[in-house]
């Protein structure tokens, strides 16, 4: 799996307004989603990041080799979630 560089969508900061903009949590403005990521980046657990996540080569891939997920889904709930590199606190 290619890594592309963090975009603000993927901070865990980033609120969703619509499908082109959000706001940041931390700088309380409005952002472009696929903007470069800014200094206060810290990333939102997503299942391309879990050490469970496997790639089919397609748009999906699957969670531990059984259920299918979406690289970019959010995996805030998930129990099962272990970050494949541990991001710095």
């Amino acid at each position: 799996m290619s890594v592309k560089a963090p975009c603000h969508q993927d901070c865990r900061e980033y609120i969703q307004v619509d499908v082109f903009r959000g706001m940041c949590r931390v700088k309380e403005g409005y952002l472009v989603s696929d903007a470069g990521a800014c200094e206060l980046f810290f990333p939102e657990k997503k299942c391309r990041l879990c050490s469970s996540y496997r790639d089919s080569g397609g748009e999906l891939g699957t969670c531990g080799g059984k259920t299918p997920a979406y690289p970019g889904m959010i995996a805030k709930t998930c129990e099962n979630f272990e970050w494949e590199v541990p991001p710095d606190e």
